[in-house]
């Protein structure tokens, strides 16, 4: 085999093993403060080049831990006294 097929395999394979990883998220709920509001309980921040766009960062951060998908529609809302920032 060629140097590039054997890279190219390997690539490929590694790729796909990774995308078969669980990720599982971090919460810092035990801090004092953070446990009395969970309303700006940071969980995770989240960054990639859009697939649509390769000159743009897209930045996502996760607020309010431990809320499912299946919880809606009355899901918990941003805090209306609280700033959400993420510095670069």
């Amino acid at each position: 085999m060629k140097i590039k097929t054997i890279v190219a395999t390997t690539t490929a394979g590694l790729a796909l093993a990774a995308a078969g990883i669980t990720a599982i998220a971090s919460s810092h709920r035990e801090a004092p403060m953070i446990a009395e509001d969970q309303s700006v309980d940071n969980t995770d921040v989240y960054s990639f080049i859009s697939p649509t766009n390769p000159d743009r960062l897209v930045i996502v951060a996760n607020y309010i831990p431990l809320l499912l998908p299946a919880s809606g529609p009355n899901f918990y809302r941003f805090a209306d006294d609280a700033r959400y920032e993420v510095h670069i």
